[in-house]
């Protein structure tokens, strides 16, 4: 028997469900975090100060009321305004909040004159390609997970705002998909979250030196059949030449679901390579983005992913952003986009689904949206056809040349 089939019949969990959208997820979250005895490691890219987002600080807060070990993570930019205003007043109740590269003028500044050769980098920087100062920009804490008392995790697709929730925004909700899981692999949540708290910035948006210093080394980190994490270079490679295999192996399905799609050309290879395989594939993006220009990005592929044997739908109803992927009987849900900034510059995560149950649902839900959208059956003709795709040609270079 290969190794994959045995992993595929292994059981990493004793509880595993699917949670579509956000109004469900944040019903179990606030749930499970009122019930939390322990401890609560928590790591979003965005948090807003809106009803959702006072929610679950209060949550966390009466959590650390409680005795409970509090540790919030969330990322420079994406959490940017309500870092500076919220993080202090939640750490003087307990809870320990940390900010992943924030924006700061002064780091910024001196990464500037690294770039104009005023300055001399520090070895750190020194083995760095292109811009120093982009580079701040570009690393980014992507990831959108939970563990609570070390047994209960969540992964997927949902921020910290109500922009994902029916009952705040209506039919404007984003449409996500999660997963709560309970079971032993769980603590692999906890290592890859360690590793990223280790280098962030305290809640005043100081650097923690003193800390790393101290930090004893670690074993080098194991790559995960079930949680699936790219916080080191060798994790980013062997998660992805994984993905790639799979899909060119694929012999039943490929079901892509991104609202981000820009893919490599590996990544179009393989599809390719799928469907000659007589694989079904198909590729669900949104109509609609909150990245107003990411739906041209996508166009500029079209007439490739078509002519290997991709089919190609458009979501129509709202703001699509679950990230998720059927090759087979494999299925994955997360926060990973197909596009470089996933693969090159941000901390993702997915979780590999092992319920059958959870699979057949998950491609339920795809066959559903798939009855929202739009089938691409063709490239639109016409100026304003060519005009998206020379936009989309443009904005993809731009991001994968210079971010």
């Amino acid at each position: 028997m290969r190794r994959d089939s045995r992993a595929e019949i292994e059981k990493p969990w004793s509880s595993e469900t699917l949670l579509f959208d956000g109004d469900p997820f944040f019903e179990h979250l606030l749930r499970d975090l009122a019930h939390a005895k322990h401890s609560i490691e928590f790591e979003t890219y965005i948090y807003r100060d809106d009803v959702i987002g006072q929610r679950v600080a209060t949550a966390l807060a009466a959590a650390a009321k409680r005795g409970v070990k509090v540790r919030l993570i969330v990322d420079g930019i994406g959490a940017s305004g309500w870092f500076e205003k919220n993080a202090p007043a939640l750490e003087s109740r307990g809870v320990e909040v940390r900010v992943y590269h924030p924006v700061l003028f002064h780091n910024l500044w001196t990464r500037f004159k690294i770039d104009l050769g005023i300055l001399r980098p520090p070895k750190s920087l020194e083995r760095l390609r292109g811009s120093v100062l982009v580079s701040r920009f570009n690393r980014r804490d992507h990831r959108k997970m939970v563990l609570i008392d070390r047994r209960v995790g969540y992964v997927g697709s949902v921020n910290v705002t109500a922009d994902h929730c029916a009952s705040v925004n209506g039919k404007k909700a984003w449409r996500d998909t999660s997963v709560r899981v309970e079971g032993r692999n769980v603590h692999d949540i906890l290592v890859a979250f360690n590793a990223v708290w280790e280098r962030c910035h305290d809640a005043n948006a100081r650097p923690r030196w003193r800390e790393r210093l101290k930090r004893k080394p670690r074993s080098r980190p194991v790559f995960s059949r079930f949680v699936r994490f790219n916080f080191t270079a060798r994790l980013r490679k062997q998660t992805y030449r994984t993905l790639i295999r799979r899909i060119s192996r694929a012999r039943t399905r490929v079901w892509i679901t991104n609202p981000y799609f820009a893919p490599s050309v590996t990544l179009l290879r393989a599809l390719e390579r799928a469907s000659r395989n007589g694989a079904d594939v198909r590729i669900l993006v949104p109509r609609n983005s909150d990245v107003f220009f990411m739906p041209w990005v996508a166009t500029a592929y079209y007439s490739i992913l078509l002519k290997g044997g991709a089919r190609i739908f458009e979501y129509l109803p709202r703001i699509l952003h679950a990230k998720t992927a059927i090759i087979d009987n494999w299925a994955i849900v997360g926060s990973s986009n197909f596009n470089r900034r996933s693969l090159v510059h941000d901390f993702e995560v997915d979780l590999v689904l092992a319920a059958p149950a959870s699979r057949e649902k998950l491609m339920e839900a795809f066959k559903n949206d798939l009855g929202e959208s739009e089938e691409v059956a063709e490239v639109r003709g016409g100026f304003s056809g060519s005009l998206t795709r020379f936009l989309g040609r443009l904005v993809s270079f731009l991001l994968k040349n210079w971010i």
